[in-house]
């Protein structure tokens, strides 16, 4: 699997997100930021200070499919 993990999105009018163009020449999916991931992560340790590694796995798996912050609470 090809995995690129480069510098955060630009976004152009009308909030459109620009992808590199190293994405568009090796045919990669977009899949989300470093930002989200530290988001979802942030999120859950507000929620659980005592929260596993399992349980971020599960959080940024939700995130992922369906655009959405899982609630520990």
């Amino acid at each position: 699997m090809k995995i690129f993990i480069g510098d955060p999105l630009d976004i152009g009018e009308n909030d459109n997100e620009i992808l590199p163009d190293f994405v568009f020449h090796n045919k990669l999916n977009y899949l989300c930021s470093d930002e989200n991931i530290q988001d979802v992560v942030d999120l859950a340790f507000k929620q659980r200070a005592d929260i596993t590694s399992s349980q971020l796995i599960t959080a940024l798996n939700h995130y992922l499919e369906k655009d959405d912050f899982l609630d520990f609470k």
